[in-house]
């Protein structure tokens, strides 16, 4: 139903911008969460402000059903244009997300600027490690890309050994770096950080790297909340799915030099999805 529908005399094309009954393209999101969500997964539901028939008129309207759209999670590039109107995300990183979507009408005009809208994931309870992101869903067989490990919701850290393992027959894991001093969680005010070289093995099909890094000297400050420590370059080698895991040998070290020993079922792996 249109506000104030004018006469049907002064009907042109609903897709006309000089018609009376035309309207720019936008999307209306029926359902959508919370500013604040505690689960990894959520859901969208849309439509455009483009719908039903005018008031006391007999416009056709059958090319509404023509109306499509395209999304964008987190600055993703867009997806290809379709008239499905929901669609539902799964492994959220616990950080800020947003959500961009465009109307397609069928005579090309695109909705600009796109409707767009910022929800928090707040999943993971720490002290523990995560990946960033924590589901790659864009990976291609034989290309690498960069996944980064974050420490999650601690409190005085002054060290870390990461225990990562993952399948040789599905990852290839190459170069691991320390993030720029700037973005390094360890160092927030240009403290001496060890980065030491990781420690490889295979074993039974399974890779196991080792990585410790450390604040060094005796009077660095400890590091509270959430940040980077460091960053894998991963290579997929097969199709499908595959994870990247902390072992439960990974641990951190406090403010007073003791060791805090994660649970496994706090620790969360990295999905790959690859084609």
């Amino acid at each position: 139903m249109f506000e104030d529908a004018p006469d049907s005399t002064d009907y042109a094309n609903v897709w006309d911008p000089s018609s009376d009954f035309y309207k720019s393209p936008e999307t209306i999101l029926i359902d959508k969460p919370d500013s604040l969500i505690k689960e990894h997964t959520t859901t969208f539901i849309w439509n455009s402000t483009r719908t039903g028939s005018p008031t006391g008129t007999s416009i056709d309207t059958s090319e509404y059903i023509n109306i499509r759209w395209s999304y964008s999670l987190n600055g993703s590039d867009y997806t290809d244009t379709s008239a499905i109107r929901t669609v539902t995300f799964t492994y959220l990183t616990d950080t800020l997300n947003s959500f961009d979507i465009r109307t397609h009408y069928p005579n090309g005009e695109i909705e600009d600027p796109p409707t767009h809208y910022e929800f928090r994931v707040d999943n993971i309870v720490g002290p523990t490690l995560r990946f960033h992101p924590r589901k790659y869903d864009k990976a291609v067989v034989g290309i690498p890309f960069t996944m980064e490990i974050f420490a999650e919701e601690v409190t005085g850290l002054t060290g870390a050994k990461i225990v990562l393992k993952y399948s040789l027959d599905s990852l290839s894991i190459g170069n691991i770096t320390a993030p720029a001093d700037s973005l390094f969680f360890l160092s927030p005010n240009g403290e001496t950080t060890l980065f030491l070289e990781s420690v490889r093995s295979d074993s039974d099909g399974i890779g196991t790297i080792t990585l410790n890094m450390a604040l060094a000297g005796a009077d660095a400050d400890s590091v509270n909340g959430t940040g980077e420590l460091a960053i894998l370059e991963v290579k997929p080698l097969l199709s499908g799915t595959s994870t990247i895991r902390f072992s439960s040998e990974s641990i951190y070290r406090d403010s007073e030099n003791k060791d805090i020993v994660f649970q496994d079922s706090s620790l969360v792996k990295g999905i790959i999805i690859a084609e």
